[in-house]
């Protein structure tokens, strides 16, 4: 799935997140992911796709996502806005939330 500001835009860099979400848990993480934190991102002018990956067998990291920004995308007030909600809140309070959670800055060839 990709949720994305309608522009045709890449960006500078791609950030890549893996999250260790487990199996009682994906349909809320999918569902925050999608309803509430992508779209705050997304707010961001140069923050212009969020393409999201459920992991089809098993794995340590079951969720994934790729953005598509410039990297001062990542400094911006949509970023502040997106986290510490009640729904993050309530996600983050889980054990597993920091666990094995992966962050990649990349950049294309």
């Amino acid at each position: 799935l990709v949720l994305a500001t309608g522009e045709e835009r890449r960006g500078a860099a791609a950030y890549h997140l893996r999250f260790p979400v487990p199996d009682d848990f994906v349909v809320e993480f999918d569902a925050w992911y999608r309803c509430e934190h992508a779209p705050t991102l997304l707010e961001e002018p140069t923050w212009y796709a969020c393409e999201l990956f459920r992991a089809t067998s098993p794995a340590p990291h079951s969720f994934a996502v790729i953005h598509y920004l410039e990297p001062e995308a990542r400094q911006g007030e949509a970023v502040r806005r997106s986290i510490r909600t009640p729904w993050w809140n309530r996600l983050a309070a889980n054990n597993w939330w920091n666990s094995g959670f992966e962050r990649l800055m990349l950049q294309p060839l």
